[in-house]
C-alpha cells in the first residue's frame, strides 16, 4: 500500500470512488512526495549537510556531485551548469505531476524518467550501503507503473451514468451500449390521453 494510496472514508449515501482512480491518484501522490523530498535533498546538499532523505530522485544529486567534482578539479565554472541541470530535472518531475491530473500521458513520462533514474542508480554501483535507496526506488517505480496501468484501464471504461434523483421525470430511462443516456424526450409520452413532446417540456 502506497503512502498516499488510501481511499478517504465515504459517507453512506455517496458512491464509492473507482478503485482504478484511487490507484491513479495514489501514483500521483507518491510522485509528488518524491519531488518534495528530492528538493529537500538538493537544498541540503547545496548547504553541504550530511542529512539525506530516501524516497527521492538520484539524478539531481548526481548532477550536483559532478559540479563538486569539476570544482575540485579546478573547473568551478561548471558548477552553476550542474546546479541548473539538477533543478531542471526536478522541475520536469513536478511538471509531470502537475499535468498528469488532466492528461495521464504525463504519468507515463514520469515513469520513463524514473526508470532512467533507477538505471543511473545501478550504474553508479551496487553497494550494500545503497540497499534502502534501491528499495525506495522500487517503491516509487511500482506505484508509477500501477498508475499507468490504472490510467489505461480507466480510458477503456464506458462513461459512468450520472446519478439522478429518484422520481425525476426527466431522468434517463436507459442507456445505450456505449453508455449514452436515453431520455423520455426521445420517445412519445402520453399524458391525459394526449401525446406530449417531452423535449418541449424539458426546454
Amino acid at each position: 500500500m502506497g503512502l498516499f494510496n488510501k481511499q478517504p472514508p465515504q459517507a453512506p449515501n455517496q458512491p464509492q470512488k473507482d478503485p482504478l482512480q484511487v490507484k491513479y491518484d495514489g501514483a500521483r501522490s507518491n510522485l509528488l512526495l518524491m519531488v518534495i523530498l528530492t528538493v529537500v535533498n538538493f537544498v541540503l546538499a547545496l548547504a553541504e549537510s550530511d542529512t539525506y532523505f530516501l524516497f527521492s530522485s538520484s539524478f539531481p544529486q548526481f548532477a550536483l556531485g559532478l559540479g563538486i567534482g569539476f570544482t575540485e578539479a579546478g573547473l568551478p565554472q561548471f558548477m552553476p551548469v550542474c546546479i541548473v541541470i539538477g533543478v531542471l530535472s526536478i522541475a520536469l518531475y513536478f511538471l509531470c505531476w502537475l499535468l498528469s491530473k488532466k492528461n495521464p500521458g504525463w504519468i507515463i513520462a514520469a515513469m520513463v524518467l524514473f526508470i532512467l533514474d533507477c538505471v543511473l542508480l545501478l550504474v553508479i554501483g551496487l553497494s550494500a550501503e545503497l540497499i534502502l535507496d534501491y528499495l525506495c526506488h522500487a517503491w516509487v517505480l511500482y506505484y508509477l507503473i500501477s498508475g499507468v496501468v490504472a490510467a489505461n484501464k480507466l480510458k477503456k471504461q464506458p462513461p459512468v451514468p450520472p446519478v439522478v434523483a429518484e422520481g425525476d421525470p426527466f431522468a434517463p430511462i436507459g442507456y445505450t451500449a456505449d453508455g449514452q443516456p436515453v431520455y423520455p424526450s426521445q420517445q412519445t409520452v402520453v399524458i391525459n390521453g394526449e401525446p406530449v413532446d417531452m423535449t418541449a417540456d424539458r426546454e
